[in-house]
């Protein structure tokens, strides 16, 4: 079992991911000037950030069902260290 505070833990840091991605996802579906101007300057068309948008939207609701089988299940064996 699972102590308690690495539980926490592995909940506030999912969940400042997931935040992270919901709020970048939904400044490039608005076209924010940020994250235009970033998108823009990397060389990408304009486009590219309704594409990044959706699948970033698309990626909160992935992180987080994951998140809760693996907090419950515990270490995987590759991540063991035996």
């Amino acid at each position: 079992m699972q102590t308690k505070p690495k539980v926490i833990g592995y909940w506030v840091a999912t969940g400042l991911l997931a935040a992270t991605f919901l709020a970048a996802g939904a400044a490039e579906l608005a076209s924010a000037p940020g994250a235009a101007a970033a998108t823009l300057a990397l060389g990408y068309p304009a486009y590219a950030l309704t594409i990044l948008g959706v699948w970033k939207v698309l990626a909160v609701p992935a992180l987080l069902p994951r998140a809760s089988r693996a907090s419950k299940s515990g270490p995987t064996p590759a991540s063991s260290s035996t």
